[in-house]
C-alpha cells in the first residue's frame, strides 16, 4: 500500500498572520478496497491525489468528498471558525460538488491536483478532503454457440459500465437531512426509499476461459439452453460454473418472458441477447442482494425492463457500494 507524502509550508501573509500548514497527498485505489485517508489542509496548498489504478491508464471511479470551513478575523482572537462553505460553491477538477459535498470522478493512473476551488469570497478557509475508490464488481461472460452461427460473436454491450454517470440525483437531498431518518415519519421514510442518488460502482466484464457454452449446455433441444422454456433449465444454466454471465437467445415459461435472471445473492447471471444495458446492472443488483422495487417506473430495480430505468435509492446504493 502506498504511503502519503507530506511536507510543511508557510501560507503567504494574510494581513495579520502567517501559519504553518501541510501540503498533503491523499491516496485512493492503492489497492482495490483502499479506504479513505483524511488530511486537513489549508486552502492555499496544493492537494494532490496519487491514483494507483489496478487498470493502468484506464480511468476508474474515485469519490472525492470535501468539507470547507471558512474563518473570520476577530480582534484579540485572530482567525476563528465561522461556518461551512456551501458545496455548490466548490468544484474539484471543474466538477461541482453535490449537496453532500461529493463528486465522483473518472481518473487513470497518475498524480492529480484535486485542490478544491471556491467561487465565493472568503478571506481564509481550510478543507477536509477524502478520496475513496468506486466499488468494482467483476464478472466473466460466455454465450450459447447457436448465437455465433454464420456471424460474429454476439454483442456484449460493454466491457465495463459505471453507475455514477447514469444514475439520477433528484435535486440532491443531503444524506444528513433529518427527513431521511427511518423513524422520522411515514412520508420521510418513503422519501428515503424513493429519492434517487448517484452510485460509485462499476461492473467489469471479461471473456470467460470457456467463452462458448461447453457440453451439455450447448444443447438446443432436450433441454434447450438457447431459447429456454423451463425455469428449471434456466436455474441449471444459471448455477453452471464455467462463467458468471451466460448469454442466450431468449427465455419464456408460462406467461413469464424475462430478459435476465440473477442469483439473489451471488455472482451468476443470465441475459438474453437483445436485452438492455440496464438488464446487466439490474441483475447485478440481485447479485448484491436487492429485490424488485416497482414504486417508480424509472427504478433500475423495477421488475419490468427498460433502457431508461436508472433510479437507485440510498438502500440500493449501499448494496452496490458494499
Amino acid at each position: 500500500m502506498m504511503g502519503g507524502i507530506y511536507r510543511d509550508e508557510i501560507i503567504p501573509v494574510f494581513s495579520h498572520q502567517r501559519k504553518p500548514v501541510t501540503c498533503g497527498w491523499i491516496k485512493a485505489n492503492a489497492t482495490i478496497d483502499t479506504g479513505a485517508e483524511l488530511k486537513k489542509t489549508r486552502a492555499d496548498t496544493r492537494i494532490m491525489l496519487r491514483h494507483a489504478s489496478a487498470y493502468g491508464s484506464e480511468k476508474r471511479g474515485v469519490r472525492i468528498a470535501v468539507t470547507a470551513y471558512y474563518y473570520d478575523w476577530v480582534t484579540g482572537s485572530g482567525w476563528v471558525p465561522a461556518g461551512i462553505i456551501p458545496p455548490d460553491q466548490i468544484t474539484v477538477l471543474d466538477q461541482r460538488l453535490d449537496c453532500n459535498g461529493q463528486v465522483i470522478l473518472k481518473l487513470g493512473s497518475g498524480d492529480f491536483e484535486v485542490t478544491p476551488k471556491v467561487s465565493g469570497s472568503y478571506q481564509f478557509y481550510e478543507f477536509v478532503v477524502t478520496a475513496t475508490p468506486a466499488r468494482d464488481h467483476h464478472r466473466t461472460w460466455s454465450y450459447h454457440p447457436y448465437l455465433k452461427v454464420g456471424r460474429n460473436p454476439p454483442f456484449k454491450h460493454f466491457d465495463r459500465f459505471n453507475l455514477f454517470y447514469v444514475t439520477e440525483n433528484d435535486g440532491c437531498i443531503c444524506d444528513s437531512d433529518p427527513r431521511l431518518a427511518p423513524n422520522f415519519g411515514l412520508f420521510e421514510s418513503t422519501l428515503f426509499e424513493s429519492d434517487s442518488v448517484p452510485v460509485a460502482a462499476e461492473l467489469f466484464v471479461y471473456d470467460a476461459p470457456k467463452i462458448v457454452f461447453p457440453k451439455p449446455f450447448d444443447s438446443i433441444s432436450n433441454p434447450d439452453y438457447c431459447n429456454i422454456k423451463d425455469r428449471k433449465h434456466a436455474e441449471s444454466l444459471l448455477a453452471a460454473s464455467f462463467s458468471d454471465v451466460k448469454m442466450v437467445q431468449g427465455m419464456k415459461w408460462g406467461d413469464v418472458r424475462p430478459t435476465g435472471l440473477g442469483d439473489w445473492p451471488g455472482k451468476n447471471i443470465i441475459v438474453i441477447e437483445s436485452c438492455f444495458q440496464t438488464t446487466w446492472m439490474h441483475e447485478l443488483g440481485h447479485n448484491v442482494g436487492l429485490d424488485h422495487r416497482d414504486s417508480s417506473a424509472n427504478n433500475l430495480m423495477n421488475s419490468v425492463a427498460s433502457p431508461t430505468k436508472w433510479k437507485v435509492n440510498r438502500t440500493e446504493r449501499n448494496a452496490f457500494e458494499k
